[in-house]
């Protein structure tokens, strides 16, 4: 999903979880811009994947809620949220978007076991 979009925004429960799933994207394929953000980083390369993000070149960013703290990420177009937590940061009433007049362009809650669901809108 986040090839099919020009900004993605991948939310994710925890750091290792945010730090596998970019692993394995680059395990996939080493050359694909995806970029991870979650609290235990440092400040210096959270600001970094913000700015990298906003500017467009991580074509994702795999990240916790720590994203969601007051920064406006301009350039997104899309969310997903892989395992859903209680509550769905970046929801497109957020306003948290930029593609289509401050709002996401479409979003999806993707799990990874039949007890939750799977859904997408657009």
């Amino acid at each position: 999903m986040i090839e099919e979009h020009r900004s993605t925004l991948l939310f994710v429960n925890t750091r290792d979880t945010a730090e596998a799933l970019a692993a394995r994207y680059h395990i996939w394929d080493e050359t694909f811009s995806v970029g991870v953000h979650h609290g235990s980083l440092s400040k210096e390369t959270r600001i970094e994947m913000e700015e990298e993000f906003k500017a467009e070149k991580l074509k994702g960013l795999i990240c916790t809620s720590s994203l969601e703290m007051g920064i406006d990420i301009g350039s997104a177009d899309y969310a997903i949220q892989y395992n859903s937590p209680a509550r769905w940061p970046a929801h497109p009433e957020d306003g948290k978007g930029g593609a289509s007049g401050g709002r996401l362009l479409g979003g999806a809650v993707v799990a990874s076991s039949r007890t939750r669901s799977w859904s997408r809108w657009s």
